[in-house]
């Protein structure tokens, strides 16, 4: 009978340690992917910096991660515009509130002053994938659509000052535009793309992390947005216009066009008319918005 040396059998209980070690780990690891499959672990979050955000997010693959995310801009702007402004008239409904000078004198209207309100409207969906290249990275690419909740990115108002004679109201326009019957002048900014827009971005951090109870996610991205368009709208009832009138405005695009249209509208602006049509038109034909965001995860299991 031949006996083995010990050299021999600890090679082997060494071969054999190695092998039940590789096994545990490899089903462990086999286990924690399962767990990462298919909607088997959730989290919500809330986010700041551009906007406050509520996300909540879910894994679908070790390295692919689902999020849906409901963001406005509006309370965080408007608690920004009534700290800096410490002005008594700016609240949580019209962060922007002043009267700008003017010099209207058209149609038998004369306009020395316009009290500007404006509040930020928008309200947005988003639907997103992350992809991590690593099973375990942190690092990840960010796709998917943005959809508006509401239609408007700006709401404002403009007041004449002095008031209009309640016979003008509705009833008269400078250049294109018109009050409503309680004079006052009704503007608004949206997106080019107003209903969904494309989301591209990377971004550091799992919403759904797998070895945290609370982890922390930060987002940079753009959105295509085919630029951002300024409206007004006119009240008077035409007769060339079916159901148009006081309860249905039509909309004046603010851009060159209008300002060609009505080449007064340069006089009043005087020197500076070109700067603002640069602007606006600058403003119109922007393609993109930036995102950068960063979020607060608690898991839930």
């Amino acid at each position: 009978m031949i006996k083995k040396d010990k050299p021999m059998k600890k090679t082997i209980a060494i071969l054999a340690v190695l092998a039940v070690s590789f096994i545990s780990v490899n089903a462990y690891a086999q286990k924690q992917e399962k767990d990462n499959y298919l909607f088997n672990h959730w989290s919500v979050g809330v986010g700041f910096l551009e906007d406050f955000h509520v996300q909540v997010a879910g894994t679908i693959l070790p390295n692919l991660q689902v999020r849906v995310i409901y963001n406005t801009l509006h309370p965080y702007l408007a608690i920004a515009n009534g700290i800096l402004k410490n002005n008594p008239n700016v609240g949580a409904i019209d962060p922007f509130v002043k009267s700008i000078p003017v010099n209207i004198n058209q149609n038998g209207i004369k306009i020395d002053n316009l009290d500007l309100s404006a509040r930020f409207a928008s309200r947005e969906l988003e639907f997103l994938v992350d992809f991590f290249p690593g099973k375990s990275s942190s690092f990840h690419f960010t796709g998917g659509i943005i959809v508006d909740v509401s239609p408007r990115m700006l709401d404002a108002t403009a007041t004449p000052n002095p008031a209009l004679p309640a016979g003008d109201r509705a009833t008269k326009e400078v250049f294109g535009i018109s009050t409503d019957p309680n004079g006052v002048v009704h503007m608004y900014a949206a997106y080019g793309l107003k209903v969904v827009r494309p989301y591209l971005g990377i971004g550091f951090g799992r919403p759904v992390d797998l070895k945290k109870r609370v982890g922390v996610s930060v987002d940079m991205g753009l959105a295509y947005i085919g630029g951002l368009h300024l409206y007004s709208q006119t009240y008077i009832d035409d007769p060339t216009i079916p159901n148009d009138g006081p309860d249905n405005p039509v909309e004046v695009e603010l851009n060159e066009a209008w300002m060609n249209k009505y080449p007064d509208i340069k006089n009043n602006i005087g020197a500076d008319a070109a700067q603002y049509i640069s602007i606006l038109n600058t403003v119109n034909s922007f393609p993109v918005l930036p995102y950068i965001r960063f979020a607060i995860n608690v898991r839930l299991f």
